[in-house]
């Protein structure tokens, strides 16, 4: 927990504890003017002020960790909630829930963030702002310039420079692309609500290159994508990496591993939750590379017999240990 996000934390246990004023809840301990000013950023409360004021709400350290970490996860499954609707076009209802949460003060930045993000964006869906306010707004947001110069860069950072990068300038839009395929390599995963974020991010990213028709960085990450995807044992995403393995492969004209690909996503979808997503990705397979699946899996496994070697007398070897 940073000492900067300590005020607002205060600010929402002041209110849940009974305490009406600003004023009687930091009398004798601050200035009502310099709380304000930690409420706001513009300055960092100090770790004396903020022990005292917790003493004042007559509750341990312990206490407000436990209210902290309980309410930031609710936080962000709610501001994850909210993209994640607004990236799917479920735009039914999200005016209301975002005016209910402009009332809160979210405790994490990067939620507030991500949530002023998705006010932008869906006032952008809905033709409120014009592309050019859009992104002037996103970039004064993230701090652009100076974000493009860190080295590392948050999964929050990430996936809004992945939803704005199409509507960048070219020169923009390169800085990004070479930003987001750096830190995808380097980023450590460590959950799967984090490795959903990444693999939508690195799938954005695959679709550009692949584009771009930079086919051999999309492979790559393709590649990495289900590589961390077989690790954690999860199959979101998986079957779409492996068609577009198999549809970049075609575009190289190498048919072997084409259809090495076509194959691992058809076993993904059967292995996978079903549901319209298998449906969908199925009728996109079978359009995409003019293919019935059931004639393809027939003649995939009558060629691998073809092509797998037999060893000579394997029958009498197995007999003989008998």
């Amino acid at each position: 927990m940073l000492i900067d996000e300590g005020a607002v934390i205060l600010e929402r246990l002041r209110i849940a504890r009974g305490f009406n004023s600003q004023e009687k809840f930091v009398d004798d301990i601050c200035d009502v003017r310099q709380y304000q000013r930690y409420l706001s950023g513009v300055s960092s409360m100090p770790s004396e002020i903020f022990i005292s004021l917790i003493a004042r709400l007559n509750m341990s350290i312990e206490e407000v960790l436990k209210f902290y970490l309980d309410t930031t996860k609710k936080e962000k499954k709610i501001v994850q909630s909210l993209y994640n609707r607004l990236l799917s076009d479920q735009l039914e209802g999200i005016d209301i829930l975002i005016k209910d949460l402009n009332q809160s003060i979210f405790i994490e930045r990067t939620d507030r963030i991500l949530f002023t993000f998705c006010t932008y964006l869906y006032d952008y869906k809905n033709k409120r702002l014009l592309k050019t306010d859009f992104i002037d707004r996103v970039k004064d947001l993230i701090d652009f310039d100076r974000l493009m110069s860190f080295e590392i860069i948050s999964i929050y950072e990430m996936l809004i420079l992945s939803n704005i990068n199409t509507d960048l300038n070219p020169t923009d839009r390169q800085l990004v692309i070479d930003k987001l395929s750096k830190a995808l390599k380097s980023y450590e995963i460590n959950d799967l609500s984090s490795l959903d974020y990444y693999l939508i991010i690195m799938y954005t990213v695959i679709r550009i290159h692949g584009t771009d028709n930079k086919l051999s960085e999309a492979i790559d990450l393709c590649n990495l994508g289900v590589s961390l995807s077989s690790q954690y044992h999860h199959f979101y995403l998986l079957a779409h990496l492996y068609y577009l393995k198999a549809y970049y492969f075609q575009k190289l004209d190498n048919t072997i591993e084409r259809d090495e690909n076509i194959q691992l996503s058809i076993v993904t979808l059967e292995i996978g939750l079903k549901n319209q997503l298998t449906t969908k990705i199925r009728r996109l397979i079978e359009q995409e590379f003019d293919i019935n699946i059931f004639d393809f899996e027939i003649g995939y496994w009558e060629n691998k017999k073809r092509t797998v070697p037999v060893t000579p007398y394997a029958h009498l070897s197995t007999r003989s240990s008998q």
